[in-house]
């Protein structure tokens, strides 16, 4: 089917082959109409604000079946039938007369005829009016104009013409009118429909210097192209070349080669012979390696081969007078060179474990060595960077920062963020040309005094490190008599002394504007060194252990213009301070324990931001003479209350008092309407005893629901950033989806423009509608299909609708023009919006994403896993899809140069090179499955998805509060931008609901009075002081050293000595291999009892513990980012068994696993545990009988795994015994239940290798190996004493017993009669003896005991956990009321006056109660 429409806005809908040309159609419509054939009727495609007639021959329906398919749409999706919607957005066929080409007249040339711009003017051919101007032409561009004829006498007749430009216009074949052009200099014919170029001869254009094909579909060059004397610049990107042509290493003349994005896999030595050559492109292809030939370019100056597989760059080495090299996203291991001339280098993203460069030292102003893989840095590598600018080494493995940083006097900026620094050198206070300092994510316990004397740093972020205090400022010859400075002695900082300027003032204090030390373990005492920071403007001190602002610590802070002082333990504001910040915009206070706010807030008149959430605010709002209220503050755009669930707003009723300003007795105090300028409003868990809240619109989000959606505990967080003027991000929740309970839906929008004023628009549209479209979509499916198929159809609707409203944008505009980005409807066009939905239904989960915005889970452990897909442009299958849609990526990686994101809402200018098609992800919840988090590019360019879930994990206890430290920790580490986190606890699923309404509350209530616990539940005394890793620091406190019986493990690197010697990547290796067993020992719950070397002992309180520590160890040292060197090596090699599954690859570890009892005593030196004994002994010998790679295990752990795990032994159950004998103990505690269902899902299986002779024991073991069924391949087959005993892979692994929850509907309903006679006594008749009316009451009794219905058919052998928990939440809900009856049955008469007394002194009835039955129990004493 396809839709046509006519002049008169009406439209026609006619049933067509794929095959009908444009002529069939016109005449299939010609007699539908009633139109004359001579009348001179013609078909009109009109795309993105283009209009063109349809040559006769031309297939329409093939073509829109080609636009839908670019568009996102699948076969699944009928391309058939979507022709008989709307689909103007994309492409319009349009019926009407035939027209004469609109001819350009001389008013739309402009003044000059020396630059002649027809570009997108709708016309066929050359105006008749530039005939007679055609030799004053020099530049004619005739882009976007199909179709066009060059007619060839015109071009003879332009005698100067030396540019000509026929871009964009759809044609396969170059007009041979163009080889007239004698005097060309330079041709575009990029971005068309070219295959090949042997159809025309342009070698006669003898004066052509520059050609761009970019964007087309070459895959070779004839070979005429040897005869081009003049041409330099040659652009074949974005073609299908799979090789270098040949011949174009015959074009001697060439200075600049540009054959980027293509499927190139070598570089042919032949590119030796472009000696002129002065830059090569060779981005994103498949290129391996590099001839030695390069060192033949004696004046290349550029090399840009980014994003390949290079592993050796060896060959760049000799080119010698090479400046910039960028060589980001390859495989390098080794960079070791001699430039004499290099100027930028970039080499980030690499597996670098080996960096010298020498005869840099004059030139070299770039270093950028990120994500790579150095362990160290040579003493002397500063010396060859004495003109070194800008030094880059984030993310790396560096411990030490040698002393010679210093010596750069050159020096701007200088980051080694994320890495395992242990001090910063005292020299950095030589650097006095830094300006940017970067080193958070480290392991520094301080930073040097000398930092003072940096005279032009500006900022400083050291967030995320283990920092104690900040330092004072180093004594001076000229400051004796000067107090030295710890004031960390003094009660206030107003008794240090006042110092002037010019006398004792650091270098530091008059320059760094940005101080970030956000996540370190500062006190109070922190702000004495910062309050002589005169010019700071921003002061981050997020996540500490502040508890007070010492009083006029901010009086010299005039200039500070935001402040975050987030998740410390803060339980007051200084007033004084507060009143002199009168330039204070940003106040983020969120996660304190404020209960107040001091007035003064309201005199900080440019105060823009202000988020109090998570606190414990309890105030009168009214009280404005002492109590702050937000009527004052009239320029926020963004205000968070949210969290603080004591606090109330109720209209106030003392707007005339005496005392109250004129001014204030107009306005109504618990009203936000004055607050007009207001973006964001967060009110959710605040008791709003008010009428109404302001209204939402496109510039408004006002939050006002609970922290509990659907029973799972939700948050959210959120900042305007630096576009404080426009809500760009804004985020849907929609609790029982479809008015459905098990239904809900969780995502945000995040506008992407180039324009700071637009985007708001569209994703205020995308949150109203999206909701309704997927809704239709659902019911629209059909036998078959699937939800995703409803998910992906709502994403490419709500795109096409919002397409569709802007049409009249793009068709109103002038012919001769293109859209005006001053005109905010029109630049809605070149806006998209990335957008992230997450749809929940029961215990399962769907992911649906466009764009950079991104969901993380954490599983069992705090394993975070990526569960959507971020589209980027330089993504290979990305890149073919966009040039299958006509598009092509620019060299930064944006999608026709104008977009950096693959795919998105809106961008409709780029469409459908950029769509809206989602990437789905299908994920079944489980128990081991934590919580869910959501956002934007704001969190995930700052912060790595498993920092992230570290993050939220310590704070899981309040998603609200999670979500608050991933937005303030992305804050802290720098970002600007907005940013938006959510957070979804998917694991109360798993949970019955009261038990988490009731586990929420009895947070709150926890302390004196129901006096409620305030903010995070923050680790300050619970930190792991000795340990000077961050990153452990982060996760989970490490387990008691387990005593008695213990599983001890010992583990090994498979010929790790030979790796030291020869492997230059081990250093960096095994810290990797440290990390991630340490990090699976803190999720698991293992205790690291020592190391020696690289062999690790480790104990654990059960054997199913070891053993899914040692199975999850060696899946996850598969899946390890290690050197490339290591993967190079005879030991590390990646191996593969017949089905191409990776066996090995990287460090292969042994594993030994042992039971028993060991002596237990603690290190005096260590103050760690430790064991001895021959328990200790048979268990490092059990670990040397395995090879790299496996885990050998003595028959005492193989017998409890095999009855534990394998045999599954139920717990003995004695909800059906009625004999009164007391239940037996339950045999597996929670945590070890939790081990068990994870083994069984993991998979694992058990080899016996019979009894073995252990070196220096007397007895014979029997032993086994274990291995995870992923890795069942790894047990070598040929041994014929070797033999599988058993194998459990169960990824269902189920852990309810149906019968026990049958036995608890029993006692469930015995309860319930029992309630029942209690609260509906039977009734006798008045003529009834006593004694029968016992009898009576027992036959009823006993009926109701026992009542036919106790069947239970509803709970089938082979009920899921899922529908058995169900049924388990509805009995417990059930009993719940029962017991309430019995109580309040048992209470009788008094439970109304309990009940009352209770309310008036707002406690728990059962306190009285408790208190009462104390009483009387004193009274029968005495």
């Amino acid at each position: 089917m396809i839709r046509i429409s006519r002049q008169d806005a009406t439209f026609s809908t006619l049933p067509a082959p794929l095959t009908a040309t444009a002529a069939e159609l016109v005449a299939t419509l010609g007699r539908k109409f009633g139109v004359n054939a001579k009348s001179g009727y013609s078909l009109y495609m009109r795309e993105k604000g283009l209009e063109r007639r349809m040559g006769p021959n031309e297939k329409p329906m093939l073509l829109q079946r080609r636009r839908f398919e670019q568009a996102g749409y699948t076969e699944l999706d009928k391309l058939e039938d979507l022709g008989r919607e709307d689909n103007s957005y994309l492409c319009k066929l349009i019926y009407k007369a035939t027209h004469a080409s609109i001819s350009a007249g001389e008013d739309d040339i402009g003044e000059s005829l020396e630059f002649v711009d027809l570009s997108g003017k709708n016309v066929e051919t050359i105006p008749i009016f530039l005939y007679k101007h055609a030799h004053e032409i020099v530049s004619l561009n005739l882009s976007k104009n199909r179709p066009f004829d060059l007619p060839t006498d015109f071009v003879q007749g332009c005698t100067s013409l030396r540019e000509l430009v026929l871009s964009h216009m759809g044609i396969k074949r170059i007009p041979q009118a163009v080889k007239e052009c004698y005097q060309l200099t330079r041709l575009d014919i990029s971005n068309n429909h070219i295959v090949e170029l042997d159809h025309i001869a342009l070698h006669e254009v003898a004066e052509l210097t520059s050609l761009k094909c970019h964007n087309n579909r070459l895959w070779g060059l004839p070979e005429y192209f040897s005869r081009f004397k003049l041409l330099k610049y040659l652009n074949l990107s974005n073609n299908r070349f799979e090789l270098i042509p040949p011949v174009a290493c015959e074009v001697s003349s060439l200075v600049e080669l540009d054959i980027s994005f293509n499927t190139i896999s070598t570089v042919p030595p032949e590119i030796g012979q472009l000696v002129a050559l002065e830059r090569l492109v060779l981005l994103a292809n498949t290129i391996s390696s590099l001839p030695t030939t390069l060192s033949a370019l004696v004046h290349l100056r550029e090399l840009d081969c980014r994003r390949n597989c290079i592993t050796d760059l060896s060959a760049i080495s000799g080119i010698s007078r090479l400046e910039v090299l960028r060589c980001e996203y390859n495989q390098a291991s080794v960079l070791d060179a001699n430039w004499a001339h290099m100027r930028i280098l970039t080499a980030s993203n690499n597996s670098v474990t080996r960096f010298a460069l020498s005869g840099t030292g004059s030139t070299l102003t770039s270093l950028n060595l990120s994500h790579a893989k150095l362990a160290s840095l040579a003493t002397d590598m500063f010396d060859h960077l004495g003109s070194i600018e800008n030094l880059v080494f984030d993310s790396n493995q560096i411990r030490v920062l040698p002393e010679g940083v210093g010596s750069l006097t050159n020096l701007v900026t200088l980051s080694i963020k994320n890495n395992i620094l242990d001090e910063l050198p005292a020299t950095v206070g030589n650097l006095q040309r830094l300006q940017s300092l970067q080193i958070s994510g480290n392991n520094l316990r301080e930073l040097p005094d000398g930092i003072w004397h940096c005279g032009q740093l500006s900022v400083l972020n050291a967030s995320s490190n283990l920092l104690k205090d900040f330092p004072d400022p180093p004594p001076t010859p000229l400051s004796d008599g000067f107090e030295d400075i710890d004031a960390r002695k003094l009660s206030t900082i107003s008794k240090a002394p006042s110092t002037g300027v010019g006398r004792l003032t650091q270098p530091l204090a008059l320059s760094l504007q940005k101080l970030y030390l956000g996540d370190n373990r500062l006190g109070d005492d922190v702000f004495v060194p910062i309050s002589l920071l005169t010019e700071l403007r921003i002061l981050n001190l997020s996540f500490n252990d502040i508890f007070e602002i010492p009083h006029q610590s901010l009086f010299k802070s005039q200039q500070l213009e935001e402040l975050y002082l987030s998740g410390n333990k803060i339980t007051s504001l200084p007033p004084e301070d507060l009143e002199r910040l009168s330039a204070l915009k940003l106040l983020y206070l969120n996660g304190n324990k404020l209960q107040t706010l001091p007035s003064e807030l309201g005199k900080i008149k440019n105060l823009f931001a202000l988020d109090v959430g998570s606190n414990v605010l309890k105030y009168n709002i009214a009280n404005w003479p002492y109590d702050w209220n937000w009527n004052w503050n009239l320029e926020l755009r963004y205000l968070n209350l949210s969290g603080n669930k004591r606090l109330e707003i109720k209209p106030n009723a003392s707007n005339d008092a005496q005392n109250m300003p004129r001014s204030a007795k107009k306005r109504n105090l618990a009203d936000f309407s004055a607050l007009s300028r207001l973006h964001i409003l967060g009110l959710m868990d605040v008791t709003l005893m008010i009428p109404s809240v302001p209204d939402e619109n496109e510039d408004r989000r006002v939050r006002t629901s609970l922290s509990e959606i659907n029973d799972m505990g939700y948050g959210i967080a959120d900042t305007l950033g630096a576009r404080v003027d426009v809500l760009s991000l804004v985020d849907i929740v929609i609790p029982r989806f479809r008015s459905k309970d098990d239904e809900a839906i969780f995502g945000l929008f995040d506008a992407v423009s180039k324009t700071t004023n637009t985007g708001a628009k569209l994703v205020k549209y995308l949150q109203n509608e999206f909701s309704k479209v997927f809704t239709l979509e659902l019911s629209r499916l059909k036998s078959g299909e699937v939800t995703s198929d409803a998910l992906r159809r709502a994403f490419l609707a709500i795109n096409r609708d919002y397409g569709n409203l802007l049409l009249p944008t793009l068709e109103s505009r002038r012919k001769d023009s293109d859209i005006s980005l001053s005109d905010r409807g029109a630049s809605s066009v070149r806006t998209g919006a990335a957008g992230i939905i997450v749809y929940i239904r029961k215990k399962k989960m769907y992911v649906a994403n466009a764009g950079n915005a991104l969901a993380v889970i954490s599983s069992r452990g705090g394993n975070a896993r990526l569960i959507a897909k971020k589209h980027e442009p330089f993504d290979a299958a990305e890149i073919a899809r966009i040039r299958t849609a006509e598009g092509w990526i620019s060299h930064r990686g944006a999608v026709n140069d104008e977009v950096e994101i693959s795919r998105s809402f809106g961008f409709y200018n780029v469409f459908p090179a950029i769509n809206a098609a989602p990437n789905i992800e299908e994920i079944e919840l489980m128990e081991s499955d934590e919580f869910v988090i959501i956002a934007n590019r704001g969190l995930w360019e700052h912060m790595s998805y498993q920092v992230a879930v570290d993050v939220a994990r310590g704070e899981r206890s309040d998603p609200m509060i999670a979500a608050a430290k991933l937005r303030d920790m992305a804050i802290s580490y720098g970002s600007s931008q907005n940013v938006m986190v959510m957070v979804v606890a998917v694991a109360d699923l798993f949970k019955a609901k009261k038990d988490y309404r009731s586990h929420r509350s009895h947070q709150e209530d926890e302390g004196f009075f129901g006096q409620a616990r305030a903010g995070p539940l923050r680790r300050g005394t619970a930190r792991d002081e000795h340990i000077g890793d961050r990153g452990l620091n982060g996760l989970e406190r490490e387990v008691a050293p387990p005593v008695g019986l213990v599983a001890l493990v010992f583990t090994d690197i498979r010929n790790s000595t030979a790796l030291w010697e020869s492997n230059p990547g081990m250093q960096t290796a095994i810290r990797m291999h440290n990390q991630l067993l340490r990090r699976q020992l803190r999720a698991i719950g293992g205790y690291e009892v020592k190391t020696e070397g690289d062999a690790f002992m480790v104990s654990f309180p059960t054997v199913t513990s070891a053993l899914l520590w040692c199975l999850t160890c060696q899946l996850e040292l598969l899946r390890e980012d290690w050197p490339q060197e290591i993967l190079d090596s005879e030991e590390g090699k990646e191996i593969t068994n017949s089905r191409g599954e990776v066996l090995y690859r990287g460090l292969s570890v042994r594993m030994g696993i042992h039971w028993g009892a060991p002596v237990c005593e603690a290190d005096p030196i260590t103050r760690r545990m430790d064991y001895f004994g021959p328990m200790v002994n048979r268990s490092s010998r059990i670990s040397a009988v395995a090879e790299g790679g496996q885990i050998s295990a003595s028959q005492d752990v193989v017998d409890i795994i095999q009855e534990v795990v394998m045999d599954h032994k139920p717990a003995p159950s004695s909800l059906d015994s009625d004999s009164g004998e007391e239940e037996e103990e339950e045999w597996l505690d929670p945590s070890e239940k939790q081990d068990v269902m994870a083994l069984r899902r993991l998979g694992f299986g058990i080899t016996e290798l019979g009894e073995r002779r252990l070196k220096g024991l007397e007895t014979a073991e029997m032993l086994s190996l274990f291995w995870p069924s992923a890795l069942k391949d790894r047990v070598k087959k040929g041994d014929k004493n070797d033999k599988v005993q058993a194998e459990v892979h169960d990824p269902g692994a189920q852990m309810l017993d149906h019968s026990v929850i049958r036995e608890f509907g029993r006692v469930c309903q015995r309860l319930e009669m029992v309630a029942a006679n209690f609260a509906h006594p039977p009734q006798f008749e008045a003529n009834h003896s006593p004694e029968a009316a016992t009898q009576l009451v027992l036959a009823k009794r006993k009926t109701h005991m026992h009542p036919p219905s106790l069947s239970f058919a509803g709970i089938r052998p082979d009920s899921s956990d899922e529908e058995l928990i169900i049924v388990l939440e509805h009995l417990i809900v059930r009993i719940e009321h029962s017991l309430s009856t019995l109580v309040l049955h048992q209470l009788g008469p008094f439970a109304e006056v309990l009940a009352a007394l209770g309310g008036a002194m707002k406690s728990d009835p059962r306190y009285i109660m408790n208190a009462l039955s104390r009483y009387g129990s004193l009274l029968s004493t005495m």
